[in-house]
Order: structure tokens, then sequence, then C-alpha cells
């Protein structure tokens, strides 16, 4: 097995559409807290090789991730279904595609083109110097546990279900980590795998930053040397025990501590395979015990990748065109009442208004009056590590029971992959309401189990043979 990595700088200019939070007062970023980055890991197995791209950005659509796949498997010369690409959901980022409708008009919308082009270049840079960087490699992988990570799907006192920390509901404590390393076993590559939603810096927060996502890379880099991916996992319900502010310790804060776990994860395991004997007694003070590690042979792994068409039903939804023009009227109705200098209650109103239509709107689009939809599910193994990939926003439940049932020793379930399809809540979640199954997505109740099923089945196929 061959492995290189490759990074490049996605930073946006500072005065772009910044968040896209529906209580934010403010349009523009107006600073960087850290820079975002768009960082490429090749793994070049016997048979097979696979590329993961990891973005610091909240939204990367199916159609902009079809068009990274392609580009990124024309530089290896792989097929694009090799090619995963994984966003972090960073909440403080720009907002740079028209997921939620055409953004002209906005302020900032005029960078958004050029900063485009940036992505894009900034990926196929990536993706060189990961090539050029291929190297032999081993990997091993280990499991932690982080307690940053808290339900979000809070009853309020008024019985509506909010975002909120809710510390009494289901939440994934676990984080995986996978090493890589030279033949010398120098470290080359960490992923951490982990389900959270990046939401700590909110509305309040007025800087371009990567939230905790980024923190605990760097953490994990400063402590390792590995250059480090993060992959999302199943986090539609779960988010940060502190969040919802403007205040960028926090983000340091949790995303140290999930950095310093993922490190010490990382420098627990090796990846040299080895047999220890006890070699001799040495006389000194004391008579000490001296043992060593045998190197064994090296192994080649298995490496295999299968992309998984699934059909998944969606409830109906209104026509794209009538969904649209409501969207563009509240949206109108917001930038009427902004550039009017209108009391800041009444644009705050109509923003989270046009929001919300907003995202209807991207629905109904999805779906265009169809009883269900076409996705797929994406699988890598390597030996014993299994990574799935939905390109939505899965509950933290279902990519346990996943997780769970896989028959490899180390299985995550990611959602985030690939493009955005909406989020996908337990049938019991759906029963109790609240913004994620009433607004953010037009699945019905059925898709979780469905999906855990599809994923069940793909990871059988990835362990045949």
């Amino acid at each position: 097995m061959r492995v290189g990595v490759g990074r490049g700088n996605i930073t946006p200019p500072i005065g772009i559409e910044h968040a896209g939070w529906g209580a934010q007062v403010h349009e523009r970023a107006e600073g960087v807290h850290l820079d975002l980055w768009v960082t490429a890991l090749v793994v070049e197995g016997a048979s097979e090789t696979f590329a993961i791209l990891d973005y610091d950005l909240m939204v990367i659509t199916v159609e902009d991730s079809d068009r990274i796949r392609a580009d990124v498997a024309g530089v290896l010369g792989i097929d694009p279904a090799n090619v995963r690409v994984s966003f972090t959901h960073t909440h403080a980022g720009p907002v740079w595609s028209n997921f939620l409708g055409d953004r002209s008009g906005r302020a900032g919308a005029e960078l958004v083109p050029g900063y485009r082009e940036t992505v894009w270049s900034q990926t196929l840079g990536a993706t060189h110097q990961a090539m050029a960087d291929l190297r032999p490699a081993r990997m091993a992988a280990g499991w932690g546990e982080s307690s940053i990570a808290v339900n979000r799907r809070l009853r309020a006192p008024d019985g509506s279900v909010v975002v909120g920390q809710n510390p009494d509901g289901f939440r994934d404590p676990r984080v995986l980590v996978v090493r890589f390393d030279d033949t010398d076993e120098n470290p080359l590559a960490a992923l951490v795998c982990y389900a959270a939603h990046p939401i700590i810096l909110a509305f309040q927060n007025r800087l371009i930053s990567p939230d905790f996502p980024g923190v605990a890379k760097r953490v994990v880099e400063s402590l390792t040397g590995a250059t480090c991916l993060y992959l999302q996992g199943c986090a539609g319900n779960i988010m940060t025990t502190e969040a919802l502010t403007g205040d960028l310790g926090a983000a340091e804060r949790m995303g140290t501590r999930l950095g310093a776990e993922a490190a010490k994860v990382f420098t627990r395991v090796r990846t040299r395979r080895t047999r220890r004997r006890f070699d001799r007694i040495v006389e000194s003070g004391a008579p000490l015990g001296m043992w060593v590690d045998d190197p064994l042979p090296d192994q080649e792994p298995l490496v295999r990748v299968i992309e998984r068409a699934i059909e998944l039903p969606v409830r109906k939804t209104a026509s794209p065109e009538q969904a649209e023009e409501e969207a563009k009227r509240l949206t109108g109705r917001f930038l009427e009442l902004q550039a009017s200098g209108a009391p800041q209650p009444e644009v705050l109103d109509a923003r989270y208004k046009a929001r919300r239509a907003l995202i209807r709107a991207a629905w109904a689009k999805l779906c265009r009056g169809r009883p269900s939809i076409a996705t797929t599910l994406h699988g890598i193994r390597i030996d014993d590590v299994a990574l799935v990939g939905f390109p939505g926003e899965p509950f933290a439940e279902t990519g346990v029971r996943v997780r769970e049932d896989s028959p490899f020793g180390y299985t995550h379930m990611a959602g985030y992959t690939n493009g955005v399809t909406g989020y996908v809540p337990t049938a019991a979640e759906f029963a109790r309401g609240g913004y994620e199954p009433e607004w953010a997505t037009a699945f019905t109740a059925e898709v979780a189990g469905m999906l855990e099923d599809e994923a069940r089945a793909l990871l059988s196929d990835l362990s045949a043979g």
C-alpha cells in the first residue's frame, strides 16, 4: 500500500457572504478565526486506489461533489466512484453555492464566483500534492471516547422541540482514529472520525472559522506530526456541550479536547506488526527483565471501494416552481426591509421566514414531485477498517446501529459525503417533531431504517472475498 497527503488553503476573502444563520444580523464575513482547508488523502492498494477529500465547508452539493470527484479522478486516473468528498459542516464558513437558492442581490455574493474557482484550483493542487507524496505505508486503527458531544433535540418549556443541548438524549461518544505511517513508523496521516454538529460559532459570530473540527485537526497535527483529516459522523441530532455562541474560546476548547483524545489514540496504536517475547535478564542494581518486539512480515492490506445506488422514499412536496416562487417572494421582502433600514426585529423576522422558505424550495427541487429519490452509499475498506458515507444528515442512532452490526472491527458511518439530501431522523424522532423532521428533510419516517439496512448490505459486500 502507498499513501500520500496534500493540502490547499480555501479561506475565502473577507467580505464574502457569511454563514447563513436565520438569526444573524450581519451579511459579510468580517475576519478570519482560522484558515479553511481542503485536505486530500490518496491510498493506493494492490488492485484499487481511492481518494478522500476533506473540506472545511458547511455544504457541498451533489452537483459540486460530482464535479470534484470527476476532476480528482482525472488527475489520479481512477473511477470517480473511488473519490469521496467529505465536508465538516462548519456553520461559520462562506455561503458558496446556490443550495438554498439564487444568492444574487445578497451582500458578499459578488465574491462567490472567484472563490469557487479557488476551491477548484486548491482541490486539484492538493490532489497533485498527494499523488506526488505517495510512498509505502502501513495502517492501524483504534477507538477513543470524547464527551464533547451532546444530543441537540431539546424539549423546550413551551413543549416544542428546539435545537439546544439535551443532556438526557442519545449521543455517540466514540472516536475512531485511523493512523497511516511510512515503513519507518513516521506519521503520515490521521483520519479522525466523530459525530457532532459544528454549530459552536453561531449567528453571533462574524468570522470565517472551521469551528471545532479545524481546531481538532490542528491539535492532532501539533501532537503527532501527521496530516489530519476529519470525517464527520451521523451528527443530525448531535451538537457540542458548548455551542450557539460567538465565543471563539468555546470552539478552541471543544476542538482541543477532541484533538487531544484523537492524538492519544493515534500514539497508542502501532502500524508495525510485532510479536513481543521475553529476551533475557540483565543484572543491575536489581535484576531487569528485558522484552523485545520482533517485527512480523508486512501483509498487503485489502483495499476495496463500493458505491451502492439506493432509492429512498420522500414526502409529497410543493412543486419546485411554486416553492421557488414563494422563496423568492419572502427573500425579496427580507432584502427590501434590510435595504430600507427597517427596525431590526422586522428584518430578523423576514430573514428567518425567507430561510425556511429557501429550505422548503431546496427539498421541492430535489424531489420534483417524485415518490422517491435516487442517491448513493459510499463504502471504503482497508483491511478491518470500513468507512461508510451518505450524502445527508443521519441521526446518531443510525450510525451506532450500523457500527454495532458491522463485520469489521472498526466502522464509521459518516453523513456529509458526496453531497447533501437532508436530515434522516429516526422514526421515533419524527413523531416528536421539530426542525429536523418538519423543516429540514423531505424523507419519510421509515428512511432511517431503510438506510441502516442498505448500510449493512454495503458492509457485507465490502467484507466478501
